[in-house]
């Protein structure tokens, strides 16, 4: 089923070329404004950023399961602030699927929080450490296909 889905997302990807190729860590620094904000955005978010995956849900009148955790950038530290750092992240993704935020203290699973959804949402969360830094604020538009039918 898993390449049914991947077969389906790739289709978008039948006539790439490619703009540009990642450089190794020897490569180039490129300078400028956006650059700047985005290595900004890693230290600001501590290397933690939102990811979701999903599949075609079985549910009725749902199309998509998905599953929203915390990711930790690989090379933004030595130390894994995710495994060790992290105390909670609370999700609040609007009243259509809770009446109040989701709080999340599991490490093992990367605080996920699992949903199903017959659209897009925004999702919100907080992120809590258990050390002196005050908390984060990360969003993610959580997209899937819903102009497919599943398999």
């Amino acid at each position: 089923m898993l390449q049914d889905e991947a077969r389906v997302k790739c289709e978008q990807f039948r006539n790439f070329t490619g703009d540009v190729t990642q450089r190794d860590s020897t490569g180039e620094a490129i300078q400028g404004d956006l650059n700047v904000r985005r290595q900004r955005l890693y230290e600001d978010n501590r290397g933690l950023f939102l990811v979701h995956t999903w599949r075609f849900s079985e549910k009725p009148d749902q199309v998509a399961d998905i599953i929203i955790s915390l990711q930790e950038h690989t090379y933004y530290a030595n130390l894994s602030i995710l495994e060790d750092g992290v105390e909670s992240v609370t999700y609040e993704l609007g009243r259509r699927f809770f009446d109040e935020p989701q709080v999340r203290r599991t490490r093992e699973d990367n605080f996920a929080i699992e949903v199903s959804a017959y659209g897009p949402m925004l999702c919100l969360a907080e992120v809590a450490f258990n050390d002196e830094h005050g908390p984060i604020y990360l969003s993610r538009y959580i997209d899937f296909p819903t102009d497919v039918s599943s398999p």
